[in-house]
C-alpha cells in the first residue's frame, strides 16, 4: 500500500485528501471508495465547524456538504424541519439565511462527525414527519 494524493476544487478552494492506496502493474492506483468517503466527511465536519457566515457559504460548498451526506434533499429537509424544495433553492444558489445556515452547520457536524445524525432536535423533527 502506498499514499496517494486525491485533490479536488469546491468552488474556488482546492483540497487534497491522502488515501491509502494499491498500486497495480498497470500503474493504476486502487483506493477504497469507503476510505475516500470518510475522508471526505473529516473534511465535511470541519469546513461545517469553520465556515460561520452564511454570505461566505458557497453553492458548491453546500452541494459537497449535502452530496457526501449521503441523503436526498428530503431525508435532510425531514431532520431539520424544512421543506425539500428549500434545499433545492439553495443547491440553485438562491442563497442560504444566516439561521438557516447556522441550523445547516450543526446539522453536517453531527451528522460527519458521529457517523449518524444524533442530535435530538434533528432526530426529533425526522419521528415527527415520518408519522
Amino acid at each position: 500500500m502506498s499514499q496517494i494524493e486525491y485533490k479536488f476544487k469546491i468552488g474556488e478552494s482546492s483540497y487534497s485528501i491522502a488515501l491509502e492506496a494499491e498500486a497495480r502493474e498497470d500503474g493504476i492506483s486502487v483506493f477504497s471508495a469507503d476510505y475516500l468517503l470518510r475522508e471526505q466527511w473529516k473534511l465535511g465536519s470541519r469546513l461545517a465547524w469553520e465556515n460561520h457566515e452564511a454570505e461566505k457559504v458557497s453553492c458548491e460548498l453546500f452541494n459537497f456538504l449535502v452530496d457526501i451526506s449521503g441523503m436526498t434533499n428530503s431525508e435532510i429537509a425531514s431532520f431539520i424541519g424544512i421543506e425539500p424544495a428549500t434545499i433545492s433553492q439553495w443547491r440553485r444558489n438562491k442563497g442560504i439565511s444566516k439561521a438557516a445556515w447556522q441550523v445547516f452547520r450543526v446539522f453536517f457536524y453531527d451528522l460527519f462527525s458521529n457517523g449518524k445524525v444524533t442530535n435530538p432536535i434533528f432526530i426529533g423533527n425526522h419521528q415527527r414527519i415520518a408519522v
